[in-house]
């Protein structure tokens, strides 16, 4: 393994920038066209079926935004392969919710992108007094507008259930436009 594998390491200042790196790093590697698995791989004997066919042990952030080339090229150079030429990568990005930024791009958001979203819905009904604030997944899709993105919106909701949050109305199959959550602020 040691002959055969090679590790780097670099830093990323904030936690969201982090977030957001493993997501595009993990939704590049899915649809890249040259990255399946092998016939000897062992994850094709998961019960998993997107890990039997993703050539990757995980299923979060399959569905998630691919990085964008200054992205890529901001962890080129953060690895030290090539200069740095973007201001406005993640690692030097403010910390406000990416995902205006994403969809004002036409590009779409990711579970952390949403989940940042609905955390700072969640801040501001705290800060204005509010004990709790229910949110639809259906209206969150329509308020981010989004295309077909329903499983990443109710992932993101999930994500951020604390103890005391209640879900007040599931779908069938866990994610759907009618997903209800009651968050504590």
């Amino acid at each position: 393994m040691q002959e055969n594998i090679t590790f780097t390491c670099f830093p990323i200042q904030s936690a969201e920038a982090r977030l957001r790196y493993e997501e595009g790093i993990i939704a590049t590697l899915h649809e890249a066209g040259d990255f399946r698995p092998g016939d000897l791989w062992r994850g094709r004997y998961s019960p998993v079926q997107a890990i039997r066919t993703s050539g990757l042990w995980l299923v979060q952030g399959l569905d998630g935004t691919p990085l964008s080339a200054g992205e890529f090229q901001e962890i080129a150079a953060l690895c030290g392969s090539i200069p740095a030429k973007t201001a406005d990568s993640p690692a030097n990005a403010s910390h406000q919710p990416a995902v205006k930024k994403e969809v004002s791009a036409n590009k779409q958001p990711g579970v952390h992108e949403v989940a940042a979203y609905l955390k700072s819905k969640i801040e501001t009904a705290g800060k204005s007094g509010e004990k709790s604030i229910t949110l639809r997944s259906g209206e969150i899709h329509k308020e981010l507008h989004l295309n077909s993105r329903m499983p990443t919106v109710c992932n993101a909701m999930y994500q951020l259930m604390k103890s005391g949050d209640m879900v007040i109305e599931r779908p069938p199959k866990g994610r759907g436009s009618s997903l209800v959550i009651t968050y504590q602020t």
